[in-house]
């Protein structure tokens, strides 16, 4: 558990939905059309997926209106959807990464990288709407790997990756889906 302040919780949250419909491979904000069916329906959060013989696959996350189900099971519908927005997911990722390498360290660190960061989260934490929250360069450069398995294991946790040359680098698992880099190249971990 890390400290903050309401104000950085609530309004830094807000991007907290787009990391989680990364994860999952998830499309928010759909809606499906089909021949001979007037009007567009809403759909809930819908998953992408894989079937075993690599078929695409769409998963229906949540209730879905009754007159959705007709375009859904007739033999062709067109879906409009909004896939994860990097700009936002990676931002919450990189608010994960700090929050859990503060917890390492067990201090706020004082580096220029920690500098830059703490500044790119508090931009997006004052701006007005999300549609306006700036893009952090920083957190657009990170790698992100994950699962789309459900959270399982610790909620933190910091372990290390081999690199083909031989060479580790330091990785944050997020409950065991989400794998963020060490934030802090200026501050190791403390391990």
């Amino acid at each position: 558990m890390t400290r903050t302040c309401t104000r950085c919780n609530n309004d830094l949250g807000r991007v907290e939905a787009e990391l989680t419909d990364w994860r999952d491979n998830a499309f928010r904000h759909t809606t499906a059309t089909a021949d001979g069916i007037v009007g567009a329906r809403k759909l809930p959060r819908l998953l992408h997926r894989q079937t075993a013989d690599g078929k695409f696959a769409l998963i229906i996350d949540g209730p879905m209106h009754p007159d959705a189900e007709p375009m859904l099971k007739g033999p062709e519908f067109a879906l409009q959807f909004v896939p994860p927005n990097p700009r936002l997911y990676k931002l919450a990722a990189l608010k994960h990464a700090y929050l859990a390498a503060c917890l390492d360290l067990r201090a706020i660190p004082q580096t220029l990288c920690a500098d830059v960061i703490r500044r790119e989260l508090l931009a997006a934490r004052d701006a007005p709407s999300r549609r306006e929250i700036p893009p952090s360069e920083y957190a657009l450069s990170m790698p992100l790997m994950r699962t789309h398995e459900q959270p399982r294991g610790p909620s933190v946790a910091l372990g290390y990756v081999e690199r083909p040359d031989g060479l580790a680098e330091w990785w944050i698992a997020l409950a065991g889906t989400i794998a963020v880099p060490w934030p802090l190249p200026d501050s190791p971990p403390t391990y």
